[in-house]
């Protein structure tokens, strides 16, 4: 058994067994593995980490600073309810459970997976990514703003009712469900993915490309631009919509819808839905793909509703356009 007091320059390797009640400062970092039991009730800050796994317990009631990471993983359990600011990320995973109360400001990212549950009530913000995965559960209610991007994922479970700016993207992976009600702007991308609902309807600008895969949802009612561009008034809009439908199935060999989709690339013919919408605008029209893609093109001259068709198989486009053209939605 060790026995730990004061300042501890380095490292703190905690063990079963090992006595740290009277440790005011790690300049180092902290280390409790392997279902011990660690409470360091004098312990103030932490020049490095604080990492709990393995099914751990620790309990730090009068820490106020992580100079690096804070990481609970494997079933462990960490109270921290002084704690007010991490300058690295919060990892919290595989069933572990973080209790941080009084946390304002985290410098990196913020990770919540595998079953795990994390609740941050005071945090306002975040300097990198937000990553909440499969069956893990977190409560943001202060959250402003995030400097890099929001990945959402299947089987998630979040609240983010204040959280209006992202200056990354906002990636919505398949099958999961994304609402941000008072979101404003996105700096970076808007990516839903196949069968994934989004609902943002504050959501007044995207920075970069917008990408709507099948069976996708969108809910934007508020969206204004894209790349920095005006989405098109909606009668023109279904006017363009009207013209590629007729031009797409005027005959089969006009219309393919796998040769497009890249996003660093351009059609370069007029083939798919987006395809047929740059084409009948002419220079302009390919002028734009160059500046800004051809499925943020597309949905900037069609509108966001259409940009839901863009990733549709050919035969379930047809079917849309043959709708279109007949006067239907």
């Amino acid at each position: 058994m060790a026995i730990y007091k004061g300042k501890v320059t380095g490292d703190l390797v905690f063990q079963k067994g090992d006595d740290a009640t009277k440790v005011t400062s790690i300049g180092g970092s902290l280390y409790v593995r392997q279902g011990a039991t660690c409470d360091v009730p004098a312990l103030t800050s932490i020049g490095g980490y604080l990492d709990v796994r393995q099914g751990a317990t620790c309990d730090v009631p009068a820490l106020t600073s992580i100079g690096g990471y804070l990481d609970v993983r494997q079933g462990a359990t960490c109270d921290v309810p002084a704690l007010t600011s991490i300058g690295g990320s919060l990892y919290v995973s595989e069933g572990a459970t973080c209790d941080v109360p009084a946390l304002t400001s985290i410098g990196g990212s913020l990770y919540v997976r595998q079953g795990a549950t994390c609740d941050v009530p005071a945090l306002t913000s975040i300097g990198g990514y937000l990553d909440v995965s499969e069956g893990a559960t977190y409560d943001v209610p202060a959250l402003t703003s995030i400097g890099g991007s929001l990945y959402v994922r299947q089987g998630a479970t979040y609240d983010v009712p204040a959280l209006t700016s992202i200056g990354g993207s906002l990636y919505v992976r398949q099958g999961a469900t994304c609402d941000v009600p008072a979101l404003t702007s996105i700096g970076g991308y808007l990516d839903v993915r196949q069968g994934a609902t989004c609902d943002v309807p504050a959501l007044t600008s995207i920075g970069g490309y917008l990408r709507i895969e099948p069976r996708a949802t969108l809910v934007a009612p508020l969206l204004e631009t894209i790349s920095g561009k005006p989405l098109p008034d909606p009668g023109i809009a279904k006017t363009r919509l009207a013209a590629v439908a007729e031009h797409a199935l005027a005959d089969p060999a006009n219309f393919i819808m796998d040769g497009w989709h890249n996003e660093s690339g351009r059609c370069g013919t007029a083939h798919c839905i987006a395809g047929w919408a740059i084409h009948l605008e002419g220079k302009q029209g390919y002028d734009l793909e160059d500046e800004v893609g051809p499925g943020t093109a597309g949905a900037l001259l069609l509108g966001i509703d259409a940009a839901g068709m863009f990733f549709l198989p050919r035969s379930e486009a047809q079917s849309r356009l043959e709708m279109i053209r007949q006067g239907g939605a």
